[in-house]
């Protein structure tokens, strides 16, 4: 609503709807809990608990998506750059800086190792689950990245920064990242990257995208570093949108051709 209040036309009908609340967890014999169900061409989505279906009802959000009323699917957070520099603090691949005192591996066991990180969550279980029942074009946005303050008030964000920095590896290891990411996805699914206007550098993001701190119901500051805030939803729908286009066009190239 905001963008159109702003005279802005993003050309195209946008639904929201929730996906991927809890870690994946396996049943007794092995087999992925899921918090959905794809039955009859419905993604059949369950928030599992009161509140939770209540934010799904007072936002207006879908529980149940028709999949063939949607030309196109994106799916917001489903990855998490975090995994690279988690790994990253007890290993390094072979492109990486040689500082430091971290365990040398290949450069394919370190992007097979940030496949395997998030191709074991629950979020990328449903995009796999939606690729498996659709054919529309897929795509996936990684959670934003941590507001520039957001690193200055965490040690272990600041010192990790810090180290990337001074091997200057932050570059190197985003693009370790962003390859383990498209081998994961595979051929029918696409990346949309955060936008470059949003970014410090490629693990920050620019604290004028930040979400404010607030207070909860102790009376405690929160501080949600994890969110962005309006600003960063417009600029990123309208990478949304432009990549519907693209693919669809291509999907009717495609068409055409054949």
């Amino acid at each position: 609503m905001s963008l159109r209040a702003d005279g802005i036309d993003i050309g195209a009908q946008i639904a929201f709807a929730p996906a991927g609340y809890r870690p994946l967890t396996l049943d007794e014999a092995g087999v992925p809990v899921r918090d959905y169900a794809f039955a009859d061409g419905i993604a059949h989505l369950k928030p599992y608990t009161k509140g939770r279906r209540r934010y799904v009802e007072d936002r207006g959000l879908k529980d149940g998506v028709v999949l063939r009323d949607f030309d196109a699917f994106v799916m917001v957070g489903a990855i998490w750059s975090g995994v690279a520099t988690r790994l990253y603090a007890h290993c390094r691949a072979e492109s990486h800086s040689p500082h430091g005192a971290s365990q040398c591996v290949s450069d394919e066991c370190f992007q097979d190792a940030i496949a395997a990180k998030l191709r074991a969550s629950a979020n990328w279980q449903f995009v796999s689950d939606l690729r498996e029942a659709t054919t529309a074009p897929i795509a996936v946005i990684a959670a934003p990245q941590v507001v520039e303050r957001g690193y200055a008030r965490s040690d272990d964000r600041r010192k990790m920064l810090e180290r990337l920095r001074t091997n200057r590896d932050e570059e190197r290891l985003h693009a370790s990242w962003r390859a383990a990411v498209l081998g994961l996805a595979g051929p029918g699914i696409d990346l949309i990257d955060q936008a470059a206007e949003t970014l410090v550098s490629p693990f920050v993001s620019r604290d004028i995208f930040s979400v404010p701190d607030s207070l909860n119901m102790q009376g405690e500051v929160v501080n949600d570093d994890g969110h962005l805030n309006d600003a960063y939803g417009r600029i990123m729908l309208r990478e949304c949108v432009a990549w519907a286009n693209a693919a669809l066009a291509r999907r009717g190239a495609m068409a055409a051709v054949a």
